[in-house]
């Protein structure tokens, strides 16, 4: 699909869902799954939290790899959306002492990871939280270099929902990018647009043989640039995804 096409795929009457999820998504996912022990990585910087629920309520800590510290961790799901889950890390960021709020959306398939959107000084950014073991990712960086769509380009270990698969991207000198989507076999292409207003955000869009289409937003690690993280939407549902660079 040319990459001047892009427009047609904003239109929500085409995304598409029955090769992503379950039919009947929320019946998959238990309250009581969002509890367990979580490394969790937000634009690079990582931690381990833990998520307990009691009486009712959810509650926990977050040990945050940079300072060495322990924050209280609070959390609420959403009855209306019983996959989206939002949790906060109580006076956070050692500077200046902050709430830092974190939506996300449980994986149905697994329920071993959390990924989504968290928002600092007014500006988006992508997390993810997995229950198995520590992920590896390259060294933080010092931010000397500004996010640039040439970064964006790679190729990733996608994880939509729980669910495996691999995505390149081809690098663009503007803010359109194309590339490949591969799962179980089959190979979609892929539209990619940069946010002109913010650097690190970008929208994908995998086309799918029947014609249709799946619409994921996502935030790249701006430090780092390894790894993009953010939601999955279709109508009025979203779901979480994580992506990791590895070439």
């Amino acid at each position: 699909m040319p990459v001047k096409d892009f427009k047609n795929l904003l239109n929500p009457s085409t995304y598409h869902t029955t090769s992503f999820l379950p039919e009947d998504y929320s019946s998959k996912v238990n309250i009581y799954d969002f509890a367990g022990h979580y490394s969790l990585y937000h634009d690079g910087w990582y931690g381990s939290m833990v998520l307990v629920y009691d009486s009712g309520q959810f509650h926990g800590t977050y040990n945050h790899v940079r300072d060495d510290r322990a924050y209280k961790v609070t959390a609420s799901v959403d009855e209306q959306h019983p996959y989206q889950i939002t949790f906060i890390i109580h006076k956070f960021n050692q500077n200046i002492p902050t709430d830092q709020v974190f939506t996300g959306y449980l994986f149905a398939h697994g329920k071993n990871a959390i990924a989504g959107q968290t928002t600092w000084r007014g500006q988006p950014f992508g997390f993810f939280a997995r229950k198995s073991g520590f992920l590896h990712l390259s060294d933080y960086g010092d931010g000397s270099e500004s996010v640039l769509p040439k970064h964006f380009a790679g190729s990733y270990s996608l994880y939509h929902d729980g669910q495996p698969a691999t995505l390149e991207l081809a690098e663009s000198n503007s803010l359109l990018m194309s590339g490949i989507y591969r799962r179980n076999g089959v190979t979609q292409e892929v539209v990619a647009r940069v946010s002109s207003k913010v650097p690190h955000e970008i929208t994908i869009s995998i086309y799918m043989e029947t014609g249709e289409f799946v619409l994921l937003t996502g935030y790249l690690f701006t430090r780092p640039k390894n790894a993009i993280a953010g939601y999955m939407k279709w109508g009025e549902t979203q779901s979480g995804f994580y992506m990791i660079k590895y070439s």
